[in-house]
């Protein structure tokens, strides 16, 4: 209650170049709670959710995966409530009851990390995609993968190039290249941001402007927003991304970027100050869920 309280006087706060701030947040059942924690959570992210300019955008459903399982608190769950959910799976081997739970019956809006996915379950998004949330430094973390290079997150985006050079127009291209999110999880956790994560990304995907942007701009796509709240975020990006150079302020955006961005080559780094001093870390913050992972929506 307090936190949704606090985002809510955040609202009158403006980014360096005068954007308004946009928070939202999904409110997270978190699987090593109780049932009854969880109902409460749910009734708090409908009743919010009611409210005009509404704070909460939606549910959650993240925490060890090695508690509980989604199956277990699937009730809480359902489309009937009118309130999109992420739901997070695949963090672990063998997850393959909560994916079919997931990935072939509840089908959110929006997935998180499915990082050990079986044969079927790639088949299953192929054929009927939902926005995956890439989260880098989590799986690093947790030793889901070895190392960045390993990450799924290099597959989707290979197989993504490829229909975009075999696709002969835009709108082929769009509905070709499979839904990717780059979030944060937990930026609290973990110390780190959302310029961080792609920076680290682009590092271990050798990535340029107009990838980094075209990443952004499909996130923005998948947020949990009405269509309004999007347009304004859409007139913020393009007026960033049709600039002739990219703005860059002299001033420490550390708060924004990370320590490793000095190493980056000039291009990418002009690209990422970009992003953070233009406020879009914070300007696209449409899906932030236990008030600390974020992402481009």
């Amino acid at each position: 209650m307090r936190v949704v309280q606090t985002v809510r006087q955040c609202a009158h706060l403006r980014t360096p170049r005068g954007h308004r701030m946009h928070v939202r947040l999904l409110l997270s059942i978190d699987r090593s709670g109780t049932q009854a924690e969880a109902a409460e959570t749910v009734d708090l992210a409908h009743e919010f959710s009611q409210k005009a300019d509404p704070i909460v955008a939606g549910l959650d459903f993240s925490g060890n995966p090695l508690r509980s399982s989604f199956v277990e608190f699937a009730s809480h769950f359902g489309h009937s409530l009118g309130l999109p959910a992420s739901v997070h799976v695949g963090e672990k081997a063998d997850d393959g009851v909560d994916l079919d739970a997931v990935l072939l019956h509840f089908r959110p809006e929006r997935i998180g990390h499915v990082v050990c996915l079986e044969p079927r379950h790639v088949q299953a998004l192929l054929d009927k995609p939902i926005p995956i949330e890439i989260c880098p430094t989590s799986n690093l973390k947790t030793k889901i993968v070895a190392q960045l290079e390993q990450h799924p997150f290099g597959t989707w985006r290979q197989r993504n190039n490829h229909s975009r050079s075999s696709s002969s127009s835009s709108t082929a291209l769009a509905s070709a290249a499979y839904p990717l999110v780059v979030c944060t999880d937990d930026s609290g956790v973990f110390h780190i941001t959302l310029s961080s994560e792609l920076h680290r990304l682009a590092e271990a995907f050798p990535m340029g402007r107009d990838e980094l942007l075209q990443l952004e701009r499909q996130a923005l796509e998948h947020g949990f927003a009405d269509e309004a709240y999007k347009a304004e975020l859409r007139r913020v990006f393009t007026d960033f991304t049709t600039q002739d150079t990219l703005p860059v302020d002299p001033r420490p955006v550390a708060v924004l970027t990370c320590a490793g961005l000095e190493q980056a080559k000039a291009g990418d780094r002009a690209l990422l100050e970009a992003f953070a001093e233009q406020g879009l870390a914070a300007v696209m913050l449409a899906c932030c869920s236990h008030s600390s992972r974020s992402s481009m929506l």
